[in-house]
């Protein structure tokens, strides 16, 4: 990732979720930077696999890499089968867990207008997320575009300084 994005970042994330919790941050590259592939994770009892499963090193701050191979669950590689237009700029679509954080956004990489992707609303993924957290993942193209616009967006508002003094309160 570069170091310049990545100053930039975390200097809004302080600014606008004053002592929230960072986000993962996940994208695509065919450059390791000494990233380390994870083992396929173990089936459960019910031989059910979930990248949810592998999220807990990335919370400690360790980097991680993931193929067709090592990814668990293969629900981000199902079809979309939506061929309606939408125009909003942030999406909740209804799918499994990973693609609400990996298979929306890749295929909104190919969007002229790609949208952030809100979830995960897969109840089965669900009891695995604190109530009060969801996932927010965007494309890189809408990533940087948000970013550059973050001192112009909705965080600058009256209202969001009214929401942001709430975040002090959930722990």
């Amino acid at each position: 990732m570069n170091i310049e994005i990545k100053e930039l970042f975390m200097e809004a994330w302080k600014k606008y979720f004053p002592d929230c919790e960072l986000p993962i941050a996940s994208f695509y590259s065919n450059e390791l930077n000494n990233v380390e592939f994870p083992n396929a994770p173990k089936p459960n009892t019910k031989g059910f696999t979930c990248i949810f499963s592998q999220i807990a090193p990335v919370r400690k701050g360790r980097a991680r890499a993931f193929n067709m191979k090592n990814l668990g669950c293969f629900g981000s590689f199902l079809p979309f089968g939506f061929t309606t237009e939408i125009t909003e700029d942030v999406i909740a679509p209804f799918g499994t867990g990973c693609d609400s954080i990996i298979g929306y956004p890749m295929h909104e990489l190919t969007s002229e207008q790609p949208k952030a992707v809100l979830g995960p609303l897969d109840p089965l993924v669900r009891v695995n997320f604190k109530p009060d957290t969801s996932t927010f993942a965007a494309p890189w193209p809408k990533f940087l575009s948000m970013l550059n616009n973050i001192d112009e967006s909705f965080l600058t508002t009256d209202s969001w300084a009214n929401i942001k003094v709430r975040f002090s309160k959930v722990k």
